[in-house]
């Protein structure tokens, strides 16, 4: 990055145009949120009300500076407030910012000195208040688990060793929907579980939806948000894996109640009980096989309960052996009856099949330019230098890097894409424009009624292109039909997307709190960040 104009740069010393203060101050303001802004300039007005001055002079981006008359408006004043501060105002205001709560007291200090707003009585003992509403459902427990031992170099793997680890549980996962039911005031609540690794930490995280959205209009989150979202499980520096998740959930006074889980993939066959994608029999939702070209029995429950006894029984828990148990090597850790077909209760994660189908895509013209280099010692597209210029990548493209944002971009121009691909690679371009019609055709909401026919456009497309199908390319191309078809709309209502953005929200609030593990103050720190979360996401 250039230290004058704050450029990212590629390398060190990299020569770039437009170094000039404008452009700083253009980046920064960029970097920093209107909350931000509006604190910055009310601190650089207040500095000059300190000194007495009556009027100030503030730089402008174009022409003359403005000249700000500090009077009866701008101070201080007998005036009427024009606003009121309550504190489920200030809860929002804090989430939306991202402030800690001193900062969040800073801010109703500030507006209410200069007669902004009126603010609720005691209302910073009510934010306080408000933090600890839910502190009878959480309780901090030190479990078992498997935790990555130091670089120890040892046929190429990270060691795992057991450590005992402190973790914030909910105590009453029961009581807390029937809390939230009446707080939202939402009579028959949908329940979606999520289980990741994130930003350090191991999470299963639970949202209390509103089938009907009738919320939707007076809330200023819907219930489908990260913001609404609860943590009911969080570990620091534990990695996902099946022992790992059976001790976390052993924690949980799990009951029968109708809910689903929506993951990613990897996390999916954790929770199953079944072996990686690389297995013999590696779809979470079929006993399908690579190259999946015959239609596959649907697990449920029971099946995967059926094939583990046989893997102890007959397989003699030995994994290599798995393949000749549908890949099932431990008992699932979702309950459910062993009639539940897992299409219904384990959602298919359309973000990570959405990312993991175009990065697939990507890699494969990536690998087609480069075999024509090979064989021609020509450059045949620019690939690397079509994506930075259409702001869809900064870096080099590395295989399978693409994320939600990127992807969103590339769907969306994939007919630009498409016109600028040599004709040698124009079939990758028609595959990205079907994947965008798919994405616009039931990856949202709502459900096009046509969806069925554009994924069958994309997998023909795909087969013609000579892509090897993934288990990610096989759930869009055979189990999304299957789910929307029964359910009548899109994947979105149960996408795993605000539990991925769930770890940004977790992570910019824990630096509130932070303590290094070990520290005195760790376990107390940790429960405290942990309640005040899920207290404000309410």
């Amino acid at each position: 990055m250039c230290g004058n104009c704050f450029k990212p740069l590629d390398y060190l010393g990299q020569e770039h145009t437009n170094c000039t203060r404008v452009a700083r101050n253009e980046r920064l303001a960029k970097k920093i949120s209107p909350i931000s802004q509006a604190i910055l300039a009310t601190t650089y007005i207040k500095g000059h009300l300190e000194d007495g001055a009556s009027s100030l002079k503030m730089a402008c981006k174009h022409g003359p500076k403005l000249n700000v008359s500090i009077g009866a408006g701008a101070g201080p004043s007998n005036s009427e407030p024009t606003g009121f501060l309550g504190v489920d105002v200030m809860k929002i205001i804090k989430m939306q910012s991202k402030m800690s709560m001193n900062k969040v007291k800073d801010v109703v200090q500030v507006l209410t000195k200069f007669n902004i707003v009126k603010a609720e009585s005691y209302l910073k003992a009510g934010l306080s208040r408000a933090a600890h509403e839910l502190d009878q459902f959480f309780e901090k427990k030190k479990v078992a688990v498997d935790v990555r031992a130091p670089e120890i170099e040892e046929q190429g793997k990270r060691t795992l060793v057991p450590e005992t680890k402190e973790g914030i549980f909910c105590t009453n996962i029961q009581g807390l929907i029937e809390h939230v039911k009446q707080h939202r005031k939402v009579l028959q609540p949908q329940i979606k579980f999520g289980a990741d690794d994130g930003k350090k930490f191991l999470k299963i995280v639970m949202s209390v939806q509103d089938p009907e959205r009738s919320n939707a209009k007076k809330d200023f989150f819907k219930d489908t948000s990260a913001r609404k979202n609860f943590i009911v499980a969080i570990m620091e520096g534990v990695p996902e894996n099946y022992p790992n998740m059976e001790a976390i959930m052993k924690q949980f006074k799990f009951e029968k109640w109708p809910c689903f889980w929506s993951s990613d993939l990897k996390m999916t066959n954790i929770l199953l009980g079944l072996q990686s994608h690389s297995a013999k029999y590696p779809c979470s939702w079929c006993h399908g096989t690579s190259p999946w070209e015959e239609e596959a029995e649907l697990r449920t429950i029971g099946s995967i309960m059926e094939n583990y006894d046989d893997y102890c029984r007959v397989g003699k828990k030995n994994p290599r052996n798995a393949k000749n148990h549908k890949s099932v090597i431990h008992l699932p850790l979702i309950d459910g009856e062993p009639s539940d077909v897992i299409l219904d209760i384990v959602m298919i994660g359309e973000l990570h099949v959405y990312i993991g189908t175009a990065s697939k895509v990507l890699d494969c013209t990536e690998s087609a330019i480069k075999a024509y280099h090979e064989q021609h010692q020509v450059q045949l597209f620019d690939l690397f230098g079509w994506l930075k210029s259409h702001n869809i990548l900064e870096k080099k493209y590395q295989g399978g890097g693409l994320n939600g944002p990127m992807t969103r971009r590339l769907l969306h121009k994939s007919a630009e894409f498409y016109e600028a691909l040599p004709d040698q690679l124009k079939i990758f371009g028609k595959i990205f424009m079907a994947l965008n019609e798919v994405a616009k055709a039931c990856f949202g909401e709502d459900l096009s009624e046509d969806f069925a026919d554009k994924i069958k456009i994309l997998e023909a497309l795909w087969k013609e292109a000579g892509i090897s199908i993934t288990p990610k390319a096989h759930a869009l191309f055979t189990h999304v039909p299957q789910f929307c078809l029964k359910y009548g709309h899109g994947l979105g209502r149960y996408s795993e997307q605000a539990l991925e953005t769930s770890h940004q929200e977790w992570d910019s609030h824990w630096a509130n709190y932070k303590r290094p593990e070990g520290h005195p103050d760790y376990e107390e720190q940790f429960l405290r960040a942990v309640v005040s979360f899920n207290s404000f996401h309410q």
